[in-house]
């Protein structure tokens, strides 16, 4: 299985990883030493593989990462969801929050993320709106398609259709590949109209 480079390089935003075909040949660069080998494995087993989250946890939370943007990232998804460590969305924030970290747009992105889980007792979509807006600002794609969903839905937000279509533009241009969601709440605005847009069945 090929990885997904574009994948890690989002939530990256400044690291170029190098591409495989097989997992041996990760485990091949960890062995003679190399670290951003090791973080692709971790990464490799979150997302992609069979949910080895106790190796996940071993490699992001060595001293070594601690100043690792996408150590600390996947290290705040384990906190997040509860896996291998006890659930704790405010303990996801704070290893986030951390100085070296919070200005990243991929880092605005999670947290506001995190802020939109109305399940959770620190749901804020004031604060979630705003980060979602500076990560946007910035470029960070992921955060044009939560901007669409917040203008479409009005969450923190007057809705607005025409502002949503402009966020869901905006995204599928960053996509390789159509994005059935954001294609499907584009139908969905002009199949309702209003809001700013003409309904256009």
């Amino acid at each position: 299985m090929k990885t997904s480079i574009k994948k890690i390089n989002l939530v990256s935003n400044e690291r170029q990883w190098f591409d495989y075909n097989d997992i041996s040949e990760v485990i091949e660069k960890i062995k003679n030493g190399d670290s951003d080998a090791e973080l692709l494995l971790a990464y490799h087993y979150f997302y992609d593989k069979d949910d080895n989250y106790d190796l996940v946890y071993d490699i992001v939370s060595k001293d070594k990462f601690k100043d690792d943007v996408v150590a600390q990232r996947l290290l705040a998804n384990l906190y997040f969801y509860g896996y291998i460590v006890e659930k704790d969305a405010k303990k996801s924030i704070e290893i986030l929050s951390r100085e070296k970290f919070k200005n990243l747009p991929s880092v605005k992105y999670a947290i506001s993320s995190i802020y939109f889980d109305d399940e959770l007792e620190i749901y804020n979509e004031t604060k979630g709106l705003q980060l979602a807006k500076e990560s946007a600002d910035s470029g960070f794609a992921d955060a044009f398609y939560s901007l669409a969903w917040c203008y479409f839905y009005g969450i923190g937000i007057k809705e607005d259709y025409k502002e949503s279509l402009y966020w869901l533009e905006k995204f599928l241009e960053e996509e390789d590949i159509d994005n059935v969601d954001a294609i499907g709440l584009i139908s969905l605005i002009y199949h309702d109209g209003g809001y700013g847009v003409d309904k256009d069945l």
